[in-house]
This record gives C-alpha cells, sequence and structure tokens, in this order.
C-alpha cells in the first residue's frame, strides 16, 4: 500500500470521519505498544520480582483472556448509550492501569493489573473499530479496515523503539510513565471523534453552537481527567 492510494482513498472524507478513524487507529496501536512492552522486558521483571520468566509471561496470557470480557461489557454498554462516552472511559481506564504497572510491588499485583489491562485492550477494540466503521462510507470500509489493523504492528514498532531508548536509562517501569503520556494525546484524539448516541434526536443550532464554544474552551494540553471531563460535554440527556 502506498501513499499515493491512502490519498486517494482518503480524499472525500470529512473532518469529522478523518478524525474518528485516526483516533480509532492510534488507539489500537497504542494498545499494541502497551502490550509488547511486557514481552520486551519479561527478563527484567522476573529479576526484579525474584521468579521465573515463565510465570512472568502469565501475564501476558492473561492479556489476552480477558480482552473478550472488555469486549463484552464496554460494547454493551455503548450499544446503550452510544460509543463516545464508553470510548473515553475505557482509554482512561486501561491507561490508568498501564501506568499502575509501574508501581506494581509483586508479581501477584502485576499479573493482577495486566489481565485489567486486557479487559480496556477489548474494549478499545470493539468501540474503536465500530465507531471508525460506521463513519467511513461504505464503498471505504474495505480498505480502511485493512488500514486499521495496520497499528497493531506500528505499536509493536514504538514498543521497540521505547525499549531500546528508555530501559537503559529509567529500567522497565519507566516504559510505562512512557506509555502513560502517548495515552494523554490519545485521549485528545478520542474527543476529536463524535459519536452520535443511538436514538437521540439531532440537536438544535443552539446547542451546537454551545458545545462548540465549550469545546474551543478545553485545554488539550492537560492529561488524564481533565481532557475526559471537557470532551464529555455537554452531558447526556435522555
Amino acid at each position: 500500500m502506498g501513499i499515493g492510494m491512502l490519498r486517494e482513498q482518503a480524499a472525500g472524507l470529512t473532518r469529522d470521519q478523518r478524525n474518528a478513524f485516526f483516533a480509532a487507529w492510534l488507539g489500537w496501536a497504542m494498545d499494541a505498544f502497551d502490550y509488547f512492552l511486557l514481552v520486551f522486558v519479561i527478563s527484567d521483571v522476573a529479576e526484579d520480582f525474584d521468579t521465573t520468566k515463565t510465570k512472568v509471561a502469565v501475564a501476558t496470557t492473561l492479556t489476552l483472556a480477558a480482552r473478550p470480557v472488555g469486549a463484552a461489557i464496554f460494547g454493551y454498554w455503548a450499544d446503550k448509550v452510544g460509543r463516545r462516552t464508553p470510548l473515553l472511559v475505557c482509554v482512561l481506564f486501561y491507561s490508568t492501569v498501564e501506568f499502575s504497572t509501574g508501581f506494581s510491588t509483586s508479581l501477584t499485583m502485576l499479573i493482577a493489573l495486566r489481565c485489567l489491562y486486557g479487559v480496556g485492550m477489548g474494549g478499545e477494540w470493539g468501540l474503536g473499530a465500530s465507531l471508525a466503521m460506521e463513519k467511513i462510507p461504505v464503498e471505504k470500509r474495505g480498505f480502511f479496515s485493512g488500514v486499521l489493523q495496520q497499528g497493531y504492528p506500528v505499536g509493536y514498532m514504538f514498543a521497540a523503539i521505547a525499549f531500546f531508548i528508555v530501559t537503559p536509562i529509567a529500567g522497565w517501569r519507566g516504559l510505562y510513565s512512557s506509555a502513560r503520556c502517548r495515552h494523554c494525546s490519545r485521549s485528545g484524539s478520542a474527543c476529536a471523534s463524535r459519536s452520535p448516541r443511538s436514538g437521540r434526536p439531532p440537536r438544535s443550532a443552539s446547542a451546537r453552537r454551545r458545545s462548540a464554544s465549550a469545546r474551543s474552551s478545553c485545554s488539550r494540553a492537560s492529561c488524564g481527567a481533565s481532557s475526559i471531563s471537557c470532551c464529555s460535554w455537554p452531558p447526556s440527556t435522555s
């Protein structure tokens, strides 16, 4: 796939469609980034906790095993209230779990956190892929569904780069701080995409103006909960 083909397929997409797709693609890339961090530092973690690499590797298995649970939980919620709020909550949830991994005090704590991360990982893929494909025109969904999957190997590449740069300086725990910084930018991208709530009537022009004004005052430079709360404006109403 060349850059020319990508530009040709992207021609005609609206800003909302591009933002939704990029948010989903970046979320999937960051999922892979976070997952493979542990794969690269299994030996370091085993040495830190005075255990075997085999026992540490259980965490990677439980991460994958928990993905269907997250997909079911967040998918059911999204069917009830729309994609946007569950997606933002999912990103905040798994980025917090990811950051906490660097403060693990025992192997048991690390395995539990990685299992919880799998719940968020499964939720993000289901919500992100659904949102992206709902936004992309039908005739272009085949191409963009393939591009969306490419976020995974890109995330793997980012993890490898982070491992070689960050680990010699800050150790394996420092890797999870760098992951947290990436999630802050991911939250901002998710905020840029809007998904209408199922069954909700279109908002009036005045409501849209108030929403645009509130979003313009939201500082995207801040991380975590502040960006989530800003981007959740206006509050959902039945």
